[in-house]
C-alpha cells in the first residue's frame, strides 16, 4: 500500500508541471487570439503568469509546512484545476464583450495588464503552491532531496505536457477538449489520492462523487464536434458558444488551430475575411489592397518574368501578378492551413491563381526559402503584416534586405508595404517609417516611397536608373501590357503619385532622425511598431504616460539598464560587510537571477535559431524541451550528490560562474554558425543543445540553493516557497523585459552581456558571504 501511495504522489507531482506547461501553452494562445499579440503583450501576459506563481509558492508556501491533511489538499487542488482550465479559456474568449472591443480592434496595454492579472491568479497561485505542498510532502527523502526530486518530477511532468500540447494536440483538437484532456489527467490523480485521505468515510465518499461526475462530464465533452450525437446541439457547445463571443456580431465561418496560430475565416457568402491570432490578415474581395500590392512592383520593372511572392497568395496579389506574362511565381506561404481554408470557403474563381500552371506553392517560412533557393528573381514582393512581433520583424531586418539583395537579376525589384495614413504622419509614424527606408537605404542604392490612401510602399532596386514617378511612363506599361484594373488606373494613379504629395511624404521619412537600423540582432523596428501600437491608446492621462515611457525607453543603452543593479548590488555588499542576515539571503538573490537567466536564454535562443535558420515551429519545439531536458539531468545529478558534498557553497559559486559565462558561449555560438555552410550542425546539434547546457545550469544549482538555504530556514515547505517564488519572480522579470525591451533596444549581444555583468555581480556578494561564512 506504501509503494502505491507513493506512486500516486509521485504522478501528482508530475501532472503539476504538466498542467503548467500545457495550461500555458493552451491559454496563451487563447490571449494572444484576443489581444495585439506583440512581444509587449506576449510580455506581459507571461510575467503575470509567473508572478502568481510566485505570490503561490512564496506567500502560501509558508501554509504547506502547517497544513495537516495535505493529501487531501492535493487532490482538492488537482480537481479546482481541472475545473477551472475550461472555465479560464471562456473567461478569456469573453474578453472583448467585457473590455467593449470590436473583433479586430486593437485592445490597449492597461486592459491586457488588468485583464490577464485579475484571469490568471487563481490557476497560477494554485499551481505556484503545490509545489511547496508536494515538496513537503515528497516520500522516502527529507529536507533538500524532498525539494529537488519534486522538482525533477515537475520538470518531467513539464517536458511532457510541452511536447504533447505544441506537437500533437494543438494539431488535432481544439482548445475545449485539450483542457478536458488535461483536466481528466488531474481527476485521474484526485481519484488515485483519495484512496490515502484517511478514515472518515463521508470525506472519500465526497471526493468520489465530485471526481466520478466531473469525469462523466470530460468525458461528454471530449466526444469530437462531429460525432451525430452532438450535430443537434453543436451550436449550443462550449466552444462554438465561446467562439461567437469572440468575434461578437460578425459571422464566424470556421476557427481551426496549427501549430502556427489560430486561423478564422469569418463574412458571408460574398464577403470573407482571415484572421490570424486575433488581427486581420485580410479580406476578399479586396482588389485595392491587392493592386497596390502587386502592380506598382510589376510595372516598375521594364520586362518582369520571374515573381517571389512571400505570403498574400489567397488574398488576390497573386491573381494580379498572374495578368503579366510572366514564366514563374513562386509563392511562399508558411501556413499551409491558410490555403486549405481558402480553398474551402473562397468561391472557385478566386482560387484559380493557385492551380495556373506558372504558380508554385511552397509551405515553408518565407526567410529560409530565400536562404535555400539558388533562383534569381525580377521581383520579390513581401506581403506580409507589419513587424509587430520579432517572428515578423526578421523580413523587415538590414540583413534580410541584402539576402534578398542577392536574389535579385540585375535590374531586380523589391517591394514592401506597410499601414500608413493618407495625409499625415505623426512622429511616431514617422519613426517606424524612417526605421524602414533607413535599413532598405543601407542595402539599395535606388528607393522610392509611394503613399496610397492606406499603405506606404516602399519600392527597391537593385540597379539606379529604373524607378520612376513619372505617372505617364507606368500608364503606358499598363496599356502596353493590357493589364484590367479597378483602382491602378489612369485616374486614381496621377492622385497617388501627385508630385507635391509624393515629395513630401519622402521628405518626411527620409528626414535624419536618431533611429537605429533595424537588425537581426537588435530587431528595433518591432519596438517602433509597439511604440505606434501604444499611441493609439493615449486619450487618458495615464496612458498617454505610458506611451511616453516607451518611448523614453528607446533611448536607453547598456550602461543606462546596468546602472541603477550596479548600485543596488554595491549597496548589498557594503551592508553585508557587518549584517551577516543579508548574507544568507545571497543565495535566494542568485536564484532569481537564474530564473532571469534561463528564460532569457530560451528567448534569446529560439528568436537566434528563426534568425539564423528560419521559423520551424517543430524545431523550437524541440529547443524548448531540449531546456527541460537540461533541468532534469542536472536536477537528478545535484540531488543525487548534494549529501556528499562537503563544501556546499564553494560549489554553487562554482555554477555561478556557469551562468556568468554561458550567455557569451551563446553569443560566439550565434557568430559562428550563422553561414549557410553551418546549417546543418548549427541547426540539427548545436543549437538544441545549446538549451541542454543552460536547463543543466538552473537544474544543478536550483537543489544545491535550497540545501544551503535550509541551514538557516528548517521548514521544508517554506524554504521551497520561497525558493521556487524567487525563480518565478525572475523569470517573471526575464519575460517582461527581455523580448519586449533588451532584444530590440540594446539588442542580443548586449543583452547576454548585460546577464553575464549582472551573473558577475551576484558573484562577488557570493564570494563575500563564503570568506565571511
Amino acid at each position: 500500500m506504501k509503494l502505491s501511495k507513493n506512486k500516486s504522489l509521485y504522478y501528482a507531482i508530475a501532472m503539476i508541471g504538466f498542467t503548467a506547461t500545457s495550461g500555458q501553452i493552451l491559454l496563451v494562445r487563447e490571449f494572444i487570439v484576443i489581444f495585439y499579440g506583440n512581444e509587449l503583450s506576449l510580455g506581459v501576459i507571461l510575467a503575470n503568469w509567473l508572478l502568481w506563481g510566485a505570490i503561490g509558492s512564496w506567500a502560501l508556501g509558508y501554509l504547506a509546512d502547517k497544513i495537516k491533511r495535505r493529501i487531501g489538499i492535493l487532490a482538492l487542488s488537482e480537481i479546482l484545476l481541472a475545473i477551472m482550465l475550461p472555465a479560464l479559456i471562456f473567461a478569456i474568449r469573453t474578453a472583448r464583450v467585457l473590455l467593449k472591443a470590436q473583433p479586430g480592434e486593437l485592445i490597449g496595454f492597461l486592459p491586457i495588464v488588468a485583464f490577464s492579472f485579475i484571469v490568471l491568479a487563481p490557476f497560477c497561485a494554485i499551481l505556484g503552491f503545490l509545489f511547496s505542498l508536494a515538496s513537503r510532502m515528497f516520500p522516502s527523502s527529507k529536507g533538500a532531496k524532498q525539494i529537488g526530486y519534486t522538482y525533477i518530477l515537475e520538470g518531467i511532468g513539464a517536458s511532457a505536457g510541452g511536447l504533447l500540447t505544441s506537437l500533437v494536440l494543438i494539431r488535432y483538437l481544439n482548445a475545449f477538449q485539450i483542457a478536458m484532456i488535461i483536466g481528466s489527467l488531474n481527476l485521474l490523480s484526485a481519484t488515485s489520492l483519495r484512496l490515502f485521505l484517511g478514515k472518515r468515510k463521508s470525506i472519500k465518499v465526497f471526493f468520489r462523487g465530485i471526481i466520478a461526475l466531473l469525469l462523466l462530464i470530460n468525458l461528454y465533452l471530449l466526444i469530437p464536434n462531429q460525432s451525430i450525437l452532438l450535430d443537434s446541439i453543436k451550436a449550443n457547445s462550449l466552444e462554438s458558444k465561446s467562439l461567437s463571443l469572440r468575434w461578437g456580431m460578425l459571422e464566424l465561418k470556421e476557427s481551426k488551430n496549427s501549430i502556427y496560430g489560430n486561423l478564422a475565416v469569418l463574412g458571408s457568402d460574398e464577403t470573407f475575411s482571415f484572421f490570424s491570432n486575433g488581427l486581420s490578415m485580410f479580406s476578399v474581395p479586396n482588389p485595392s489592397s491587392a493592386e497596390q500590392t502587386a502592380h506598382f512592383a510589376m510595372l516598375e520593372h521594364p520586362d518582369p518574368k520571374k515573381v517571389l511572392l512571400i505570403g498574400g497568395g489567397v488574398s488576390g496579389s497573386l491573381a494580379e501578378i498572374l495578368k503579366y506574362p510572366v514564366t514563374k511565381v513562386d509563392y511562399v506561404e508558411l501556413d499551409p492551413l491558410v490555403i486549405e481554408l481558402a480553398e474551402k470557403w473562397l468561391p472557385k474563381e478566386h482560387l484559380k491563381p493557385l492551380s495556373d500552371p506558372r504558380t508554385t506553392i511552397v509551405n515553408i517560412d518565407g526567410r529560409l526559402f530565400i536562404k535555400r533557393t539558388k533562383e534569381k528573381y525580377d521581383i520579390i514582393i513581401i506581403d506580409l503584416p507589419e513587424p509587430y512581433t520579432a517572428q515578423l520583424n526578421r523580413f523587415y531586418t538590414i540583413e534580410f534586405f541584402k539576402e534578398v539583395y542577392d536574389k535579385l537579376a540585375d535590374n531586380g525589384i523589391f517591394f514592401i508595404g506597410v499601414i500608413s495614413s493618407a495625409n499625415y504622419l505623426s512622429d511616431d509614424h514617422q519613426k517606424f517609417l524612417h526605421c524602414i527606408y533607413k535599413t532598405l537605404d543601407s542595402v539599395f542604392p535606388d528607393i522610392i516611397t509611394i503613399p496610397t490612401d492606406d499603405q506606404m510602399l516602399f519600392i527597391s532596386c537593385k540597379s539606379n536608373g529604373i524607378l520612376t514617378y513619372d505617372q505617364q511612363t507606368l500608364s503606358n506599361r499598363l496599356i502596353q501590357r493590357d493589364i484590367e484594373t479597378l483602382y491602378i488606373d489612369a485616374y486614381q494613379m496621377p492622385i497617388w503619385l501627385e508630385p507635391w504629395r509624393v515629395k513630401s511624404f519622402a521628405e518626411r521619412i527620409r528626414e535624419p532622425l536618431d533611429v537605429k537600423i533595424n537588425r537581426d540582432f537588435q530587431p528595433v523596428s518591432y519596438y517602433y511598431d509597439m511604440v505606434l501600437w501604444s499611441a493609439q491608446f493615449s486619450g487618458s492621462k495615464i496612458q498617454s504616460k505610458y506611451k511616453d515611457i516607451f518611448r523614453w525607453i528607446s533611448n536607453i543603452n547598456l550602461l543606462w539598464f546596468l546602472m541603477p543593479i550596479v548600485i543596488i548590488c554595491t549597496a548589498l555588499f557594503l551592508i553585508g560587510n557587518w549584517k551577516s542576515s543579508i548574507r544568507r539571503d545571497y543565495v535566494l538573490l542568485a536564484i532569481m537571477l537564474t530564473g532571469f537567466a534561463e528564460i532569457s536564454f530560451e528567448v534569446i535562443v529560439s528568436l537566434g535559431f528563426q534568425i539564423l535558420y528560419g521559423y520551424m515551429y517543430y524545431k523550437i519545439g524541440l529547443i524548448l524541451t531540449a531546456f527541460m531536458i537540461g533541468l532534469i539531468i542536472g536536477s537528478i545529478i545535484m540531488t543525487k550528490i548534494m549529501d556528499r558534498l562537503k563544501n556546499d557553497l564553494s560549489i554553487f559559486l562554482y555554477t555561478q560562474i556557469t551562468v556568468c559565462i554561458y550567455p557569451l558561449i551563446l553569443l560566439l555560438a550565434f557568430y559562428i554558425f550563422r553561414g549557410e555552410k553551418a546549417y546543418f550542425l548549427g541547426s540539427n546539434i548545436i543549437f538544441p543543445f545549446l538549451p541542454v547546457i543552460a536547463g543543466f545550469i538552473g537544474g544543478f544549482q536550483f537543489p544545491l540553493a535550497t540545501k544551503i538555504y535550509l541551514k538557516y530556514k528548517t521548514r521544508v515547505g517554506q524554504v521551497a516557497g520561497m525558493a521556487y517564488g524567487v525563480d518565478l519572480i525572475g523569470s517573471c522579470a526575464g519575460a517582461f523585459l527581455v523580448s519586449a525591451f533588451l532584444v530590440p533596444i540594446i539588442g542580443i549581444p548586449n543583452t547576454c552581456y548585460a546577464i553575464s555583468i549582472i551573473g558577475f555581480l551576484v558573484l562577488i556578494l557570493l564570494i563575500q558571504s563564503y570568506y565571511r561564512h
